[in-house]
């Protein structure tokens, strides 16, 4: 073997910026941080990747998650200045409701969970999946019948909604909406491509008279 080695960590498939030693270290761990951990080590006779190791970041209530539209947990957002609500579990064994449920984001999904959230306060409601262990899509929706649901905000990778986390957002979505007082909206999250996993929601609320611009026509 010749030549000098390196190295590329990648989280969840993506390389991590910077992140090219024999060694890679997370300090003050946060949500964000969850994912699937590879190192490509490289040289002049070839490349070979490591096996995956999951890092899961819990938060301090028990993971949950309800398979079916119509078993849906119920999420109480924090108003402006509280802490974002965090969620988590396993979609390993969810299933996709076929043929009433929707592609989330237009993916081919086929393990969602589903919760849902009334909004307490008209603003601007944001969730996404950043800690997740897999390639995760994120829909919300108005309705209460599931082939009649009408979406309000869906995303596959988040590239735009948050400029700090955009080049570094390692297969995460993110959706964020103008919420109405009193609504009721349920939120799924699947994998892409009937990915599974160890999956993070988190959810918060601003409440402003501001709003998102919203495209009318095409």
């Amino acid at each position: 073997v010749s030549g000098a080695t390196e190295y590329q960590w990648r989280k969840n498939g993506a390389n991590i910026e910077g992140a090219t030693n024999a060694s890679f270290t997370i300090s003050n761990v946060q949500f964000n941080d969850g994912g699937s951990y590879t190192v490509v080590v490289a040289n002049d006779a070839g490349a070979v990747t490591s096996d995956r190791a999951e890092v899961i970041v819990l938060p301090p209530e028990p993971p949950a998650a309800a398979d079916y539209f119509s078993n849906r947990l119920s999420l109480s957002l924090a108003l402006t200045g509280g802490p974002p609500v965090v969620v988590s579990g396993f979609n390993t064994n969810a299933t996709k409701e076929t043929p009433d449920e929707p592609l989330h984001a237009g993916r081919i999904g086929g393990r969602s969970v589903w919760y849902t959230w009334t909004a307490p306060a008209s603003g601007i409601a944001r969730f996404n999946t950043y800690g997740s262990t897999f390639d995760s899509v994120l829909a919300v929706y108005t309705g209460e019948v599931l082939n009649k649901l009408t979406e309000i905000a869906a995303n596959d990778d988040d590239d735009s909604n948050e400029p700090s986390l955009a080049t570094n957002r390692f297969f995460a979505s993110e959706v964020r909406f103008n919420a109405q007082a009193g609504t009721n909206y349920a939120i799924a999250l699947d994998g892409f491509g009937g990915e599974g996993g160890y999956f993070v929601l988190l959810g918060e609320l601003e409440v402003t008279p501001q709003k998102l611009p919203e495209i009318t026509t095409q």
